[in-house]
């Protein structure tokens, strides 16, 4: 079993304990251009980090944190610390509130005689109007889909993305959003159909999370949920629609998408090969 510190360098490729300075810039770069687009607009900034300032550490505190994690780390894996040379930082963001996360909530696990309605007490206590704040998270999502964002960057997949439960946010908001990708910056169409569609997914799966807890995201529950999927895709389009109303243009490839108006036949085959180009590389 990989523990997490090698978990982090070897399955994530990033540094334990710190913030490669490369890292800082992609992550703050990803989330100006999105606040950019979204007050263009929707005339106010996102509910999600606004980058301000990226600082890099001094060569003395990067020799300091090699000295620390060679202690730590395995043979094999020394030589991924080299990538430290090129710089580790600090990311300063804007966020409205202390971004409390989903994760963060102390709720029992429904299991055994713990039932779902017991969760519920408890969950209300910390989170009185569980309502407002799913529905805030799918509004952040609608506004990235209508913007021509993909909120599940499939280069992110093995080191997690911006849906799961870890990074919504306990006032509406959705934090750590690198994971996020223009999808006309995929080019091939199956892997950009699939790559919204996991969006839709694990926004359907955190909001389980979030009223069910971790039995949610099993294998058995999730065979079990395409009504929650239904749901969940149904009201972002609805969302989609009512902003198109109000004179918001909806990018092109989520408009051919999600709004299909091929034949039954035509739509199966689509998200068929979607589905086939999960396994291949992006």
């Amino acid at each position: 079993m990989m523990d997490r510190l090698h978990l982090f360098l070897v399955g994530e490729g990033k540094m334990p304990g710190v913030v490669q300075l490369d890292e800082c810039k992609e992550d703050a770069l990803q989330a100006l251009d999105f606040q950019e687009k979204h007050l263009q607009v929707f005339g106010e900034i996102a509910h999600v980090p606004l980058p301000l300032f990226i600082f890099r550490w001094p060569d003395e505190t990067i020799e300091k944190v090699k000295t620390i994690l060679r202690q730590l780390v395995s043979p094999t894996a020394l030589q991924k610390l080299r990538r430290l040379d090129d710089g580790i930082g600090v990311y300063i963001y804007y966020y409205p509130t202390v971004p409390y996360r989903m994760a963060h909530l102390d709720l029992p696990v429904i299991f055994g005689n713990i039932s779902y309605d017991d969760r519920k007490q408890t969950l209300l206590k910390q989170i009185p109007e569980p309502d407002k704040l799913i529905s805030s998270w799918f509004e952040v999502v609608s506004r990235m889909l209508a913007l021509g964002y993909t909120a599940t960057d499939p280069c992110s997949w093995n080191c997690g993305h911006c849906l799961m439960p870890q990074n919504l946010v306990l006032d509406g908001g959705i934090c750590d959003i690198n994971s996020l990708r223009q999808l006309s910056t995929i080019s091939k169409e199956a892997q950009r159909r699939h790559s919204l569609f996991e969006t839709v997914r694990w926004l359907d799966a955190s909001v389980r999370f979030f009223l069910f807890g971790e039995n949610a995201l099993s294998a058995r529950f999730t065979r079990n949920s395409l009504h929650t999927y239904a749901i969940t895709l149904e009201n972002l389009k609805e969302r989609l629609i009512e902003a198109q109303s109000e004179g918001v243009e909806i990018d092109t490839h989520v408009k051919r998408i999600l709004f299909d108006e091929s034949s039954l036949t035509q739509q199966f085959e689509k998200h068929l090969k979607a589905l086939s180009a999960q396994a291949k590389s992006f």
